[in-house]
């Protein structure tokens, strides 16, 4: 199936402890609590959206929410124990149904436990399930050693590291990991 067609009825995925689904307008104040921490974009490739500096105006919004700044697939985490939207997993720079780019982020009083890999593993197994995606990738900055524990834990495999690379406006040295479809951990 499209990439496209998949956006317009994103499925929703459940885990053991979380939900995976589209954002609602009702999430705004959950989203707002974590999406504009500043922290969240130390090791983030790229300076905060305007919809990023102020999410309670941008997912309180139902036209944003139909009609999305640009094309991709993107989950929010939602705790199930608490009821609250914790972060979210993007799917972007989507290529011709073939491959994709992969971001994910949590909020910091979620981290450590496990939830943000979690949720990686399963968007990733529901992209190739959903949709004709054949390669998913992940920049991940060198000095992001949680991150690169996390994508080598749900099976993704190292390519190599581009140096003093731009990657959004932010310049670093990026790992680069990759996901296929034929790769045996995520053909459930």
């Amino acid at each position: 199936m499209t990439v496209t067609a998949v956006m317009k009825n994103l499925p929703e995925i459940e885990t053991p402890r979380l939900i995976l689904r589209a954002a609602k307008t009702s999430d705004a104040p959950d989203i707002a609590e974590w999406m504009s921490d500043p922290e969240l974009y130390e090791l983030w490739a790229a300076n905060p959206l305007p919809l990023e500096l102020n999410p309670l105006e941008y997912y309180s919004d139902e036209k944003n929410l139909l009609e999305p700044e640009f094309e991709s697939l993107d989950w929010f985490i939602y705790h199930k124990a608490d009821g609250k939207v914790i972060g979210e997993v993007e799917f972007y720079d989507i290529k011709n149904d073939y491959q994709t780019e992969m971001s994910y982020r949590i909020s910091k009083h979620y981290r450590n436990c496990g939830y943000a890999s979690e949720a990686a593993e399963a968007a990733v197994k529901a992209v190739f399930r959903y949709t004709d995606i054949n390669r998913i990738s992940v920049h991940i900055d060198t000095k992001n050693t949680a991150s690169e524990k996390l994508i080598k834990k749900i099976g993704f495999s190292y390519e190599g590291t581009l140096r003093s690379e731009m990657f959004f406006d932010t310049v670093s040295d990026y790992k680069i990991f990759s996901a296929l479809r034929s790769d045996n951990n995520f053909r459930k």
